[in-house]
């Protein structure tokens, strides 16, 4: 358990009582840990998926290099895109 969460402390514990509590502590940290991060995949899936909607729209048939690096990015720099679409005259002048 100390390999895997090398960053975290790991108290010692002499009664199984304290054990208990920690890990249902933990448990719910890691709960609302997974859940943001479940929600933040989400966000960055559903942003991918209606950019690459609109460019192909808007552009026609994506080149595989185009599509690697919408999959490749962040949610804030498909954010950008989605905005720059509206106005970015080719999938070049979008993506530079």
């Amino acid at each position: 358990m100390r390999v895997k969460f090398k960053t975290e402390s790991i108290p010692e514990y002499q009664e199984l009582n304290e054990v208990n509590a920690m890990l249902a502590e933990r448990l719910t940290d890691w709960t609302l840990q997974w859940k943001k991060e479940g929600e933040e995949i989400g966000k960055k899936k559903e942003a991918l998926r209606l950019l690459s909607k609109q460019a192909f729209l808007k552009y026609g048939e994506l080149p595989d290099l185009a599509v690697q690096n919408m999959e490749q990015s962040d949610l804030q720099q498909l954010e950008i895109w989605a905005e720059r679409i509206l106005t970015a005259e080719s999938l070049d002048a979008l993506m530079a």
